[in-house]
């Protein structure tokens, strides 16, 4: 018999156990560890996602791939880089203070550069920076201007003009570099002691584009009411020197606000503005 102060003992299979997880390479490990693994895991995770969602583009960008997808670079054979028309984004993102904030976030990023473009400087103008560098080189001597050029000024400086104070003074560039890169069409004048950062070749751009667009309007112009559906005026055809095609001139158009989109049960309709 047990005495009255004495402990009874239970058997064993009474006891609280530590869990015990067996893992894919035969291993045993308890509780505790595979919580702290488990939590691990998810830390990696979450870093993981938010890498990724840093890749992720947002509005803007997303909407610069398309455009720059409809940009015909082979029209050209290869003599310019795909160029965009900073309204023709307003025609996919409708929020303008959104797309001019996340603009500058790219420039800033270095994934974009910004130009002015047209006798008046009136268009702006977007190109892919990697995009610029890759035509820059391709159209000059690699000479090392051109080099300390895009790393030393275009890529640590995201404006769209230099001045000249900055660029002699600061970055230490001398008058006949300025001189060279106006003549391999990397600068041109803004006013006394300024330089747009420009495209080379940018001129070819413009003819193209300004005969298109005039193409364009003239047909919406001749049309019954001044109207023509999206997809009748897609089928047309443009002369030949407005290499940039319909689809482009159509965004060019839309987001520059010459026509008012309609929506039908027959399609969009453009209505050219008063």
């Amino acid at each position: 018999m047990m005495s009255r102060g004495a402990k009874r003992r239970l058997p064993d299979v009474y006891k609280k156990k530590k869990k015990v997880f067996c893992v894919s390479n035969g291993s045993v490990k308890d509780d505790n560890t595979f919580k702290e693994q488990e939590s691990a895991q998810k830390v990696d995770m979450f870093a993981s996602s938010e890498i990724y969602s840093a890749d992720i583009p947002n509005d803007t960008e997303a909407s610069l791939f398309f455009l720059k997808s409809v940009f015909p670079v082979e029209s050209f054979e290869g003599r310019l880089p795909p160029i965009i028309l900073k309204h023709q984004i307003y025609t996919i993102v409708k929020n303008k203070t959104l797309v001019d904030k996340q603009v500058n976030e790219l420039r800033a990023k270095n994934k974009i550069r910004l130009f002015k473009l047209g006798a008046d400087e009136t268009e702006t103008a977007i190109v892919f920076f990697d995009d610029f560098k890759k035509h820059v080189l391709s159209h000059s001597d690699g000479s090392e201007l051109i080099e300390n050029f895009l790393s030393q000024i275009v890529a640590s400086c995201p404006d769209i003009s230099y001045n000249k104070n900055w660029l002699q003074e600061e970055m230490k560039f001398q008058e006949e570099d300025i001189s060279k890169l106006m003549h391999l069409g990397l600068l041109n004048a803004r006013d006394i002691g300024s330089w747009w950062l420009a495209i080379p070749r940018a001129g070819e751009f413009m003819k193209a584009f300004l005969r298109g667009r005039k193409a364009v309007l003239q047909a919406l112009r001749r049309s019954k009411y001044k109207e023509l559906f999206q997809a009748e005026l897609e089928s047309r055809n443009l002369p030949k020197e407005a290499k940039l095609g319909m689809k482009y001139h159509i965004f060019d158009i839309i987001g520059a606000e010459f026509v008012t989109c309609i929506s039908t049960s027959s399609g969009k309709l453009l209505r050219l503005r008063d």
